[in-house]
């Protein structure tokens, strides 16, 4: 106890110091991780999937593509309310695990443990037959999130735990963070900014 109180207090310092700065474009609050060090949030690390799967397919998109300045997939009813991952480390498994096929909640609810998946009989399900893959170029992230909302992975630094509104612009980090992409801004003149939708709930 006297532990985590003392990374809370350190942690909250470092979140007063860092709003006292009149120059940042966010600014950060205490949640649940103020209370957790570096060495804690590193057990929330999960290894990223690598290699290509016979069913991906790489893409990038035409520059010429006529794309909205801006789009946000929560003004379409197309995202779902964050759903807390529960245990850290969890977050991929909500994005990047590739299904033979999806179930819905009811028939096949997310339990927040490390486990095989059961196979379930007589539900409805949708098969899934490949995914794509999109080039490194922000201008194909751009066009893929004005169709749909993009699963993603960023390198987090230790600010990210706390952040709270604003366009985030800190450094990238060691630790990898799945998000899901749900729309972008900024027109020519203003800031540009992606709108990532967090695991987590706070």
């Amino acid at each position: 106890m006297i532990k985590r109180r003392e990374i809370f207090k350190k942690n909250l310092l470092y979140i007063q110091k860092f709003n006292s700065q009149g120059n940042n474009t966010y600014r950060l609050a205490i949640n649940k991780f103020a209370d957790m060090n570096n060495e804690d949030m590193s057990v929330c690390e999960q290894e990223e999937p690598s290699g290509l799967l016979a069913s991906e397919k790489i893409v990038s998109f035409n520059i010429s593509e006529d794309v909205p300045n801006s789009f946000d997939w929560r003004e379409h009813n197309a995202v779902s309310p964050v759903r807390d991952q529960g245990t850290c480390g969890n977050n991929l498994d909500f994005l990047y695990i590739v299904f033979e096929y999806i179930a819905t909640e009811d028939d096949f609810p997310y339990e927040g443990v490390k486990q095989s998946c059961d196979p379930i009989e007589d539900v409805d399900k949708l098969y899934i037959d490949g995914y794509t893959t999109l080039g490194t170029d922000e201008w194909s992230l751009r066009t893929a999130v004005s169709r749909q909302p993009v699963a993603a992975s960023i390198r987090i630094s230790e600010d990210f735990r706390y952040y709270d509104n604003g366009i985030y612009q800190g450094a990238c980090g060691n630790q990898g963070h799945a998000v899901l992409i749900v729309g972008y801004g900024g027109e020519i003149d203003e800031e540009k900014y992606w709108i990532v939708m967090r695991l987590v709930e706070l």
